[in-house]
């Protein structure tokens, strides 16, 4: 009797494991056919303004993630953001850029630190593909799964 509960919790253990890693992987399918959509866009998909920087005075990093959307808008909407706001019903965003038009970037720090990251590759030359490739193979990477 003992052998078949230790069997049948193995089994509902595995089933669990398997539906987790079926729903990552359909979150990371997803994640990427979002990303190419934006790649993909002829025109801006978050045409909305972004928030003032100065609202974030007291912290330097939010108010620096802030004022990189303000610079580099354009790069910012080819850009998905893995805190998968664009994937939560509860945001619904655009993309990257839409983290910016209120203040869910300043509560998230994968928001500010892609929009920082981005504006680093930018610099050093890096178009938003190959930025998108860096944060894919980042965020869904081996050292990212469980």
């Amino acid at each position: 009797m003992k052998k078949k509960v230790v069997t049948f919790v193995v089994f509902i253990l595995s089933f669990a494991a398997g539906v987790v890693l079926a729903q990552a992987q359909s979150r990371e399918a997803q994640a990427k056919q979002f990303q190419q959509n934006l790649l993909e866009a002829a025109t801006r998909q978050e045409t909305r303004p972004t928030q003032d920087p100065a609202i974030y005075s007291s912290d330097p990093y939010t108010k620096e993630a802030y004022t990189v959307a303000k610079e580099i808008p354009g790069t910012l909407d080819k850009i998905f953001c893995y805190c998968y706001c664009a994937l939560n019903p509860q945001f619904k965003h655009k993309s990257l850029l839409t983290c910016y038009v209120d203040d869910h970037g300043a509560k998230c720090g994968i928001c500010m630190r892609e929009a920082v990251v981005t504006k680093q590759l930018t610099a050093q030359g890096k178009k938003p593909e190959e930025i998108a490739k860096i944060f894919a193979d980042y965020y869904t990477g081996p050292q990212h799964q469980h």
